[in-house]
């Protein structure tokens, strides 16, 4: 089992890395290689990032990297609701400064409540019942399952069950780009 600052093993056998274990990280950020390009995150970037992250999950699943395939599908979700969010800023406002600090989370949940999404989520569940049972297996997704390492048969469910929830064609991600 590793043993780096940071790491520790649950019974699960899923890896647990907390923030010490990027004790590098400073020194990567004084060379400047962190902050040296000008990356702008506008509505356009999201959803170009959503369905890039969409085909970056169907590669790894096919490549049976199953960890990285369940993370990616969950961060184009995050991605395409920051669209709407994005939609619903105005140029040249000055944002309220507490909405500005809670939309910067990664709970899915959260943040379909932020884009308006949830009272229009819920009059789609209830026609599609298929559609909530995805949102189910979506809502769940969490950025820390980056750094999970998650047994070989759950990750391989856990991907295909999430890819097919974010990508199909009735998917969740199809009903939030209603809402572009």
């Amino acid at each position: 089992m590793p043993t780096g600052a940071g790491s520790r093993w649950s019974r699960s056998g899923r890896i647990s890395v907390g923030e010490d274990a990027y004790s590098q990280r400073g020194a990567r950020e004084a060379s400047g290689w962190w902050y040296s390009r000008k990356c702008e995150v506008n509505k356009k970037t999201l959803q170009s990032l959503a369905q890039a992250r969409v085909a970056d999950a169907r590669t790894l699943l096919n490549a049976k990297r199953f960890d990285a395939a369940y993370y990616l599908a969950g961060y184009a979700i995050e991605c395409a609701l920051k669209v709407c969010i994005a939609k619903k800023t105005k140029p040249h406002d000055f944002p309220d400064k507490e909405f500005a600090r809670r939309v910067y989370t990664h709970d899915l949940e959260e943040l379909a409540e932020f884009a308006g999404l949830m009272k229009p989520l819920r009059l789609h569940f209830r026609q599609d019942a298929a559609l909530e049972s995805k949102w189910g297996i979506v809502k769940d997704w969490s950025a820390v399952s980056r750094y999970e390492l998650v047994p070989q048969r759950e990750a391989r469910r856990k991907a295909s069950a999430m890819l097919n929830a974010v990508a199909d064609r009735q998917g969740i991600l199809a009903c939030i780009q209603q809402y572009w």
